[in-house]
C-alpha cells in the first residue's frame, strides 16, 4: 500500500455514569465512577435486603435496585421497566444519583424513548444539588448539542463544577476543550494540568491523552518514554485508545524496539472492542506482511471492519485492493 498508517486518537472520553451505587460498583471501560455517601451503615447489603428496603420506602436501596436492574448487577436479570420504577421512586423523593441515572435512562433511550428534554431536565435536578457527574453529563450535553443548541461555554462551566469536586471525568473533558480550542484559546499547558488532575486518579481515557500529547509533543517535548509509561497505565485498563497507541510505538519502534509481534498483540486487544484505527491497522499488517504472511483475506476482513464504522483509510484501502485485483 503506498499510503501511512492511520493513528487517529479518540481524545474524549465521556462520563456518562448511570450506576451511582450506594455500595461499591466496579467501574466499567473508560468511566470514571464516584462512590456515593455510605448511609446508615446500607453500603454492603445484598440484593434481598435492598429490595426489603427499598418496598419499605428507602431511597437508597430503591436507587440501589433500579441500579442492578439497569445494568444486571449481581445475578440479576437486566430489565428497564423495572429499573425505571425503582429509580422513579427514589428520585421522587429527591435522591441525586436516582435523578442523575433516570437522565441517562432518557439519554440513552434505556427502556425508554431516547429524550433529551427528559435527560436534561433529570441531570439539572441532580446538578442542582451539586452532584458531579450529572454536572458532567450536562456540560457533555452542551458540549455535543443533544437536544439544545450547542454551547461550548455552557459545557465548560458544568465541567468546571465537577472537576472542582475532583471529578475525574470532567477534569478529563475540560482538558480536551483546551487541547482542542473548544470555545476557549487553545491551550495545550492548561490541557496537560487538567489531564494529570483526572489521570493521576486512574483515569484511562486522560492518561491515553497525556501520553498522547508527548506522544506528538504537544506543548511539551515530544518523549516517547513518557508516552508509553502512559499509553501503558491506560491499556492495562483495557483502554482501547491506548492498546492501538502503545502497538503503533511497537510497529515503528518508536521509543521501543521494533516488534510486530507486541504490536499485533495490542491491536487484537483494540479491534475486539470495537477500536476502528486498531482494526485498520491490523489489516495493514497483513496487507504488508508485517510479522505475519501476507493475507489480503485477512487484510480485508479487519478494513472491512473498519471501514463499516466510517473509517475513510479503511474505505480507501479497500478500493485499492479490489481495483488491484487483490480482493473480491
Amino acid at each position: 500500500m503506498l499510503f501511512p498508517i492511520s493513528r487517529k486518537f479518540p481524545q474524549l472520553s465521556v462520563v456518562l455514569l448511570a450506576t451511582m451505587l450506594v455500595l461499591p460498583v466496579a467501574a466499567e471501560p473508560d468511566t470514571q465512577t464516584t462512590a456515593s455517601t455510605n448511609i446508615s451503615g446500607q453500603s454492603q447489603n445484598n440484593f434481598a435486603t435492598d429490595l426489603k428496603l427499598a418496598q419499605q420506602g428507602d431511597a437508597f436501596a430503591q436507587n440501589n435496585v433500579g441500579v442492578r436492574y439497569l445494568d444486571g448487577l449481581e445475578g440479576v436479570k437486566q430489565d428497564y421497566a423495572q429499573a425505571k420504577f425503582w429509580l422513579e421512586k427514589a428520585a421522587a423523593q429527591g435522591l441525586v444519583e436516582a435523578q442523575n441515572n433516570l437522565g441517562y435512562m432518557y439519554l440513552q433511550g434505556l427502556g425508554v424513548k431516547q429524550d433529551y428534554a427528559q435527560a436534561k431536565a433529570w441531570f439539572e435536578k441532580a446538578a442542582a444539588q451539586g452532584n458531579a457527574t450529572a454536572q458532567n453529563n450536562l456540560g457533555y450535553m452542551y458540549q455535543q448539542g443533544l437536544g439544545i443548541k450547542q454551547d461550548y461555554a455552557q459545557a465548560k462551566s458544568w465541567y468546571e463544577k465537577a472537576a472542582a469536586q475532583g471529578y475525574a471525568g470532567a477534569q478529563n473533558n475540560l482538558g480536551y476543550m483546551y487541547d482542542e480550542g473548544l470555545g476557549v484559546k487553545q491551550d495545550y499547558a492548561q490541557a496537560k494540568s487538567w489531564y494529570e488532575k483526572a489521570a493521576v486518579q486512574g483515569y484511562a481515557g486522560a492518561q491515553n491523552n497525556l501520553g498522547y500529547m508527548y506522544d506528538e509533543g504537544l506543548g511539551v517535548k515530544q518523549d516517547y518514554v513518557k508516552a508509553k509509561s502512559w499509553y501503558e497505565k491506560a491499556a492495562a485498563q483495557g483502554y482501547a485508545g491506548a492498546q492501538n497507541n502503545l502497538g503503533f510505538m511497537y510497529q515503528h519502534g518508536l521509543g521501543v524496539k521494533q516488534d510486530y509481534a507486541q504490536a499485533k498483540a495490542l491491536y487484537e486487544k483494540a479491534a475486539a472492542q470495537g477500536d476502528s484505527n486498531a482494526q485498520f491497522n491490523l489489516g495493514y499488517m497483513y496487507d504488508e506482511g508485517l510479522g505475519v504472511k501476507q493475507d489480503y483475506a485477512q487484510a480485508k476482513t479487519w478494513y472491512e471492519k473498519a471501514a463499516a464504522q466510517g473509517d475513510a483509510d479503511a474505505q480507501n484501502a479497500l478500493n485499492y485492493l479490489r481495483e488491484n485485483g487483490l480482493i473480491r
